[in-house]
Protein backbone atom coordinates (compact mmCIF):
# COMPACT_ATOMS: atom_id res chain seq x y z
CA UNK A 1 0.00 0.00 0.00
CA UNK A 2 1.18 3.54 0.68
CA UNK A 3 2.34 5.54 3.67
CA UNK A 4 -0.44 7.04 5.75
CA UNK A 5 1.06 10.54 5.69
CA UNK A 6 1.68 10.55 1.89
CA UNK A 7 -1.14 11.55 -0.48
CA UNK A 8 -2.24 9.03 -3.07
CA UNK A 9 -1.73 9.66 -6.78
CA UNK A 10 -5.31 10.89 -7.16
CA UNK A 11 -5.10 13.22 -4.17
CA UNK A 12 -1.87 14.86 -5.34
CA UNK A 13 -3.23 15.27 -8.91
CA UNK A 14 -6.42 16.86 -7.60
CA UNK A 15 -4.40 19.09 -5.29
CA UNK A 16 -2.16 20.22 -8.17
CA UNK A 17 -5.18 20.90 -10.38
CA UNK A 18 -6.86 22.96 -7.68
CA UNK A 19 -3.71 24.97 -7.07
CA UNK A 20 -3.21 25.61 -10.78
CA UNK A 21 -6.82 26.73 -11.24
CA UNK A 22 -6.54 29.04 -8.26
CA UNK A 23 -3.33 30.66 -9.43
CA UNK A 24 -4.19 33.96 -7.80
CA UNK A 25 -3.73 32.48 -4.31
CA UNK A 26 0.00 32.76 -3.83
CA UNK A 27 0.37 33.40 -0.12
CA UNK A 28 -1.19 31.71 2.88
CA UNK A 29 -3.91 33.54 4.77
CA UNK A 30 -2.54 35.02 7.97
CA UNK A 31 -4.56 35.18 11.19
CA UNK A 32 -5.37 38.49 12.82
CA UNK A 33 -2.37 40.13 14.50
CA UNK A 34 -2.21 39.48 18.23
CA UNK A 35 -2.90 43.15 19.01
CA UNK A 36 -6.22 42.92 17.15
CA UNK A 37 -7.27 39.59 18.71
CA UNK A 38 -7.03 40.84 22.28
CA UNK A 39 -9.27 43.41 23.87
CA UNK A 40 -6.42 45.26 25.53
CA UNK A 41 -5.13 48.06 23.32
CA UNK A 42 -1.44 48.44 22.99
CA UNK A 43 0.39 51.45 21.58
CA UNK A 44 3.19 49.20 20.30
CA UNK A 45 2.69 47.86 16.77
CA UNK A 46 2.35 44.10 16.36
CA UNK A 47 5.73 42.51 15.82
CA UNK A 48 6.33 40.03 13.02
CA UNK A 49 7.48 36.61 14.10
CA UNK A 50 10.77 35.38 12.67
CA UNK A 51 9.06 32.61 10.71
CA UNK A 52 6.83 35.00 8.71
CA UNK A 53 9.59 35.95 6.29
CA UNK A 54 8.90 39.60 6.98
CA UNK A 55 11.09 42.23 8.55
CA UNK A 56 9.84 43.84 11.71
CA UNK A 57 8.01 47.11 10.92
CA UNK A 58 9.89 50.22 11.95
CA UNK A 59 8.68 51.76 15.21
CA UNK A 60 6.45 54.83 14.78
CA UNK A 61 8.29 58.14 15.10
CA UNK A 62 8.06 59.80 18.49
CA UNK A 63 6.30 63.13 18.35
CA UNK A 64 8.26 66.20 19.41
CA UNK A 65 5.44 67.11 21.81
CA UNK A 66 6.49 64.31 24.17
CA UNK A 67 5.69 60.70 24.86
CA UNK A 68 2.07 61.57 25.72
CA UNK A 69 1.59 62.77 22.14
CA UNK A 70 -0.98 65.12 20.80
CA UNK A 71 -4.41 64.37 19.51
CA UNK A 72 -3.20 64.64 15.92
CA UNK A 73 -0.45 62.08 16.55
CA UNK A 74 -2.96 59.66 18.10
CA UNK A 75 -5.34 60.10 15.18
CA UNK A 76 -2.52 59.51 12.68
CA UNK A 77 -1.41 56.35 14.50
CA UNK A 78 -4.99 55.04 14.58
CA UNK A 79 -5.38 55.86 10.88
CA UNK A 80 -2.12 54.05 10.07
CA UNK A 81 -3.10 50.92 11.97
CA UNK A 82 -6.59 50.91 10.43
CA UNK A 83 -5.15 51.37 6.94
CA UNK A 84 -2.69 48.52 7.53
CA UNK A 85 -5.51 46.26 8.71
CA UNK A 86 -7.67 47.20 5.70
CA UNK A 87 -4.82 46.38 3.32
CA UNK A 88 -4.18 43.06 5.06
CA UNK A 89 -7.85 41.99 5.18
CA UNK A 90 -9.64 43.62 2.22
CA UNK A 91 -12.60 41.20 2.22
CA UNK A 92 -13.45 42.01 5.83
CA UNK A 93 -13.44 45.73 5.08
CA UNK A 94 -15.34 45.16 1.86
CA UNK A 95 -18.09 43.44 3.81
CA UNK A 96 -18.12 46.30 6.33
CA UNK A 97 -18.53 48.80 3.51
CA UNK A 98 -21.24 46.74 1.85
CA UNK A 99 -23.28 46.18 5.01
CA UNK A 100 -22.93 49.58 6.65
CA UNK A 101 -23.04 51.42 3.32
CA UNK A 102 -26.28 49.64 2.44
CA UNK A 103 -27.69 50.39 5.85
CA UNK A 104 -26.74 54.06 5.48
CA UNK A 105 -28.31 54.25 2.02
CA UNK A 106 -31.54 52.67 3.30
CA UNK A 107 -31.75 55.03 6.29
CA UNK A 108 -31.08 58.01 4.01
CA UNK A 109 -33.81 56.89 1.62
CA UNK A 110 -36.33 56.46 4.46
CA UNK A 111 -35.37 59.84 5.95
CA UNK A 112 -35.94 61.59 2.59
CA UNK A 113 -39.26 59.80 2.16
CA UNK A 114 -40.31 60.91 5.65
CA UNK A 115 -39.35 64.51 4.88
CA UNK A 116 -41.40 64.47 1.65
CA UNK A 117 -44.41 63.09 3.55
CA UNK A 118 -44.05 65.79 6.22
CA UNK A 119 -43.88 68.47 3.52
CA UNK A 120 -47.08 67.15 1.89
CA UNK A 121 -48.86 67.10 5.27
CA UNK A 122 -47.78 70.70 5.98
CA UNK A 123 -49.07 71.82 2.56
CA UNK A 124 -52.42 70.09 3.17
CA UNK A 125 -52.69 71.66 6.63
CA UNK A 126 -52.01 75.13 5.21
CA UNK A 127 -54.64 74.60 2.51
CA UNK A 128 -57.15 73.40 5.11
CA UNK A 129 -56.44 76.48 7.24
CA UNK A 130 -57.04 78.74 4.24
CA UNK A 131 -60.35 77.01 3.45
CA UNK A 132 -61.46 77.27 7.08
CA UNK A 133 -60.52 80.98 7.19
CA UNK A 134 -62.38 81.64 3.93
CA UNK A 135 -65.46 79.83 5.24
CA UNK A 136 -65.35 81.81 8.49
CA UNK A 137 -65.02 85.14 6.68
CA UNK A 138 -67.88 84.21 4.33
CA UNK A 139 -70.05 83.24 7.30
CA UNK A 140 -69.20 86.48 9.11
CA UNK A 141 -69.86 88.74 6.09
CA UNK A 142 -73.34 87.42 5.23
CA UNK A 143 -76.15 88.36 7.61
CA UNK A 144 -77.78 85.42 9.30
CA UNK A 145 -80.94 84.37 7.47
CA UNK A 146 -83.99 83.91 9.66
CA UNK A 147 -84.97 80.34 9.98
CA UNK A 148 -88.38 79.48 8.57
CA UNK A 149 -91.16 79.24 11.16
CA UNK A 150 -91.95 75.86 12.53
CA UNK A 151 -95.14 74.26 11.23
CA UNK A 152 -98.03 74.32 13.71
CA UNK A 153 -98.58 71.18 15.73
CA UNK A 154 -101.15 68.84 14.22
CA UNK A 155 -104.62 69.07 15.61
CA UNK A 156 -106.97 66.21 15.81
CA UNK A 157 -107.05 62.96 17.54
CA UNK A 158 -103.68 61.98 18.94
CA UNK A 159 -102.26 58.60 19.06
CA UNK A 160 -104.10 56.19 21.22
CA UNK A 161 -102.37 55.47 24.46
CA UNK A 162 -100.99 52.03 24.69
CA UNK A 163 -102.00 49.88 27.59
CA UNK A 164 -99.34 48.73 29.92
Amino acid sequence: AHDVGQPTYMQSETKDRVHSSLGQITRPIRPFPVALRTRRRSSAPPMATPGDGEDAPPPPPVDAAGAGGSLIAKVREQWRSTKEHAETYPYVWGSYILVYGGLGAYITWRWCKLRRTEDRVRALQARLRQLAAAEESQAASTPPTPSPPLPPPPTGPGKPASAP
